[in-house]
């Protein structure tokens, strides 16, 4: 088994095997005997080692400007999902919700967007809002999403909304305030999704769009990615949700840290 190191610099990336440099440009391919491709992206001024077999000198490398990897992970070596949010997505979503499933609570709607994340997530390899997800006394919480709902100024501003597609209603219970997504005011804009974006969504509120609060609360507090958040808080109110530990099977968790990992931060 061969050692391809990657290490980013002012010089940008330079890569190693079995004495053999590559020089300073970004490695865009290497592509090993069979056909598979070894990628990697963006180290952060650090060197990672990607055990790559069958590397030879037949092997086809190229430079160009842009650099993929996909490599086996060292062990030690921590890899996460660091996805980004995208805002927009997230407002579509919440008036496509409007649409699919009219008169969802607030607490409801953070938790279908949860639901269709971790699934599409798990089929896929990337999830379809890229949220920011936060483990809350009563579940995952998506918090862009909860923002919006409650007309958060600094979330409306980022977004250059001075209003929400959809109307809302406050309502006071003993439990406090419950915000409810009421009709919609225009069409989605549906370019935003893709296929499976809508399909895996559209499932997930056939499946849980009657589930009560209780319901969605035992449900989502039974994940590993809520408990694992929860139990590590130390005291906080919230903590931050791993999209790693939203993937349940072990080896299709790894394919997807392979896959995905070093390039989660750049997706669009």
């Amino acid at each position: 088994m061969g050692i391809l190191a990657i290490r980013q610099g002012g010089l940008g990336l330079r890569g190693r095997s079995e004495g053999r440099s590559f020089g300073a440009k970004k490695i865009d391919w290497v592509r090993r005997r069979g056909g598979r491709i070894a990628t990697a992206r963006d180290f952060d001024e650090r060197e990672l080692r990607f055990p790559l077999d069958n590397f030879g000198k037949s092997d086809d490398v190229r430079h160009s400007d842009e650099c993929y990897f996909r490599g086996v992970f060292p062990e030690g070596l921590h890899v996460s999902l660091d996805f980004k949010p995208k805002p927009e997505k997230i407002l579509e979503l919440l008036l496509y919700l409007a649409y699919a499933r009219p008169n969802a609570d607030k607490y409801q709607a953070v938790k279908f967007f949860y639901l269709a994340d971790k699934e599409h997530l798990t089929r896929y390899g990337r999830p379809i809002t890229q949220e920011r997800y936060f483990a809350l006394p009563y579940g995952p919480v998506a918090s862009t999403a909860m923002d919006l709902l409650e007309r958060d100024p600094r979330t409306m501003r980022e977004l250059k909304v001075d209003s929400l597609p959809f109307r809302v209603e406050d309502k006071a219970t003993n439990n406090g305030r419950i915000t409810y997504i009421r009709e919609p005011f225009r069409a989605v804009e549906m370019s935003l999704f893709s296929k499976s974006d809508i399909r895996v969504f559209d499932e997930i509120i056939k499946r849980y769009g009657q589930f009560t609060f209780d319901e969605l609360f035992r449900l989502t507090h039974d994940h590993y990615a809520y408990k694992r958040a929860w139990f590590s808080r130390k005291g906080a109110r919230a903590a931050p949700m791993r999209y790693e530990d939203m993937v349940e099977e072990a080896d299709r968790r790894t394919a997807i840290l392979q896959d995905f990992g070093p390039v989660a931060p750049h997706m669009r």
